[in-house]
């Protein structure tokens, strides 16, 4: 009988455990990004929170096939159920959007995640997440973010 109250016990467990982890996964599946292009010139990145939980530590990274040429927009914190818009008006032909490009950002729990440009979502544990020595182009270049509430999240 006690045995099978502990076998209970641990299949219980880990069903809330492997819960927890989904539910996690669902969260950061609603952090979301992408350039708005006209004539092949970016004119704007959008990055969007559509979860119900804030997004820390955010920012974009695109780099060449060989690691060279590195730029970094730095994005802060995502409020839940917002949209955050950089304009880069003439700066944008400088936007290397065809290139490599990774959106990283640590939730509320601490996990650090990765979301490549065909949007992979990876979980990078409760890392640091490091920045490269590259230029933060949204400070460089002195970018304003427009900040837009969402409806219908969660």
């Amino acid at each position: 009988m006690a045995a099978a109250a502990l076998a209970l016990s641990i299949i219980t467990f880990l069903d809330t455990r492997t819960s927890s982890e989904d539910n996690d996964q669902k969260e950061a599946s609603k952090i979301s990004w992408y350039f708005l292009e006209s004539d092949g010139i970016v004119d704007s990145l959008t990055v969007e929170n559509r979860g119900l939980l804030p997004a820390y530590d955010t920012f974009l990274n695109i780099e060449d096939e060989k690691n060279v040429n590195m730029q970094r927009f730095e994005i802060g914190e995502l409020g839940p159920c917002s949209r955050t818009v950089f304009k880069f008006g003439d700066k944008g032909k400088l936007v290397r959007g065809d290139q490599y490009v990774e959106l990283f950002f640590r939730d509320s729990k601490g996990y650090a995640w990765r979301m490549g440009y065909a949007g992979v979502l990876s979980n990078l544990g409760k890392v640091r997440i490091a920045r490269g020595s590259e230029l933060d182009y949204v400070g460089e270049w002195k970018l304003g973010a427009e900040s837009i509430d969402l409806d219908a999240c969660g």
